[in-house]
């Protein structure tokens, strides 16, 4: 009798799980191994969203994601195979119910994570799937047609293996980057990893001050280069830290942030406190309210705009001024203040707070269909070891869904 195929994925995060499923599902007379170091499937899973688990985004499209190849054609195939609505059907046939939320965001109805993941471990032990539990690889070698597994205790010997280890973020959880030590060693090049969707160092004076203040506002983005400016903007909340800014809408914006500090450009946020005005209709409004209250603190035209406590790191003593005595200087000052604020972005948190990984295996050494290596024969790539990362909202781990699901999928072909 001929010996089972068998298939190894290195690690039990969320594209591991999926490429085990995908893979077992369509080759249910392959032995499907999870090779996982920690002992539990999903950690960085259980931790997404607050603990609520933000699995996926209802507009996910391919001008979410980003990569230093010159092509999306990778991420595009994959979303197209396996994308949103597909995944959705997916979830709904292992009893998970889903509630959109802002911008699209999909949780599950329940608001926890453990409900994502207790839903894959059953599905995992229905299909016969075995999980190696504290098992870490050490090394990788692939002599004639089998690839070889070093761990810590014993050697694995397997056919086809899928590397879905994660990236750098998340440390706690397991994510050493130890895919992107693999690759490497098996001959694949590597785009620089950096932090994405991470908190920003900001010059500010009055950051011990008012940290822990929440405002929502409209914020801009602006990498300065030798001749052009590049702009984006985003709005949602923003949370003043004692180093600096995080919050969601920071977050989103962060990985223009970082990316440009990393090659030496200047980095600003610029926040807009009340985009639903114009600075004439503002102006217009100040004038009547300070018209209006000639004998109140100027703080009282200002209380509906903002945090009162971020008040005097606005404005300063100007708050405390009589209406009566605000000048047109105070007013264009306001304006500024409110419309315009501008902070120099220093620096950024590093891994121990980012969510994601940028950069990873090159998409120049991957097969655009597969995910299978250009350069060796049944290794396969996904998730965010690879050099693709999402914005903010469920899209990273969309697109761990998605490669998972490729990864195992294209084993149908193989004989």
């Amino acid at each position: 009798m001929q010996n089972k195929k068998t298939v190894t994925i290195i690690g039990g995060g969320a594209s591991g799980i999926m490429a085990a499923i995908s893979c077992k599902k369509h080759n249910p007379n392959y032995e499907v191994i999870i090779l996982e170091k920690n002992f539990k499937l999903g950690r960085k899973i259980l931790a997404t969203g607050n603990g609520r688990c933000n699995i996926s985004n209802k507009n996910t499209s391919i001008k979410n994601y980003y990569t230093s190849n010159k092509s999306k054609d990778l991420i595009e195939n994959v979303l197209n195979e396996f994308g949103y609505d597909d995944f959705l059907e997916f979830i709904e046939n292992l009893g998970i119910i889903i509630k959109e939320e802002n911008r699209g965001r999909i949780f599950p109805k329940t608001n926890q994570s453990l409900t994502v993941v207790k839903a894959f471990e059953e599905e995992i032990k229905n299909l016969g799937i075995k999980i190696e539990y504290n098992t870490e690889v050490k090394n990788i070698e692939k002599k004639d047609n089998k690839f070889l597994l070093s761990t810590q205790n014993s050697k694995i010997e397997t056919d086809y293996l899928i590397i879905a280890t994660g990236g750098l973020s998340y440390k706690d959880l397991g994510s050493t980057g130890d895919g992107f030590k693999f690759a490497k060693r098996l001959g694949h090049t590597l785009v620089d990893n950096f932090p994405s969707i991470t908190s920003l160092k900001i010059e500010n004076k009055d950051a011990k001050k008012i940290s822990g203040i929440r405002q929502e506002a409209n914020v801009t983005i602006e990498v300065i280069e030798k001749d052009n400016t590049k702009l984006l903007s985003f709005y949602e909340e923003v949370l003043y830290t004692d180093y600096g800014l995080s919050g969601s809408s920071i977050l989103q914006i962060s990985r223009f942030a970082v990316d440009g500090l990393r090659n030496n450009k200047k980095v600003n946020i610029i926040l807009d406190y009340i985009s639903e005005k114009t600075d004439k209709e503002l102006e217009k409004y100040i004038k009547t309210k300070i018209k209006n209250n000639s004998e109140k603190e100027y703080s009282s035209v200002l209380l509906g705009f903002v945090n009162y406590n971020l008040l005097t790191h606005l404005f300063g003593d100007m708050v405390t001024k009589k209406c009566k005595n605000i000048t047109q200087q105070d007013i264009n000052k306001t304006i500024e203040n409110l419309k315009h604020k501008k902070y120099k972005v220093t620096g950024y948190k590093e891994w121990e707070q980012a969510q994601i990984t940028a950069g990873g295996v090159s998409l120049n050494e991957i097969n655009n269909q597969t995910l299978e290596s250009k350069k060796i024969k049944h290794l396969y790539f996904c998730g965010e070891v690879l050099d693709v990362d999402g914005d903010c909202g469920g899209y990273n781990l969309q697109w761990a869904w998605s490669s998972g699901w490729i990864a195992g999928e294209i084993l149908k072909q193989k004989n």
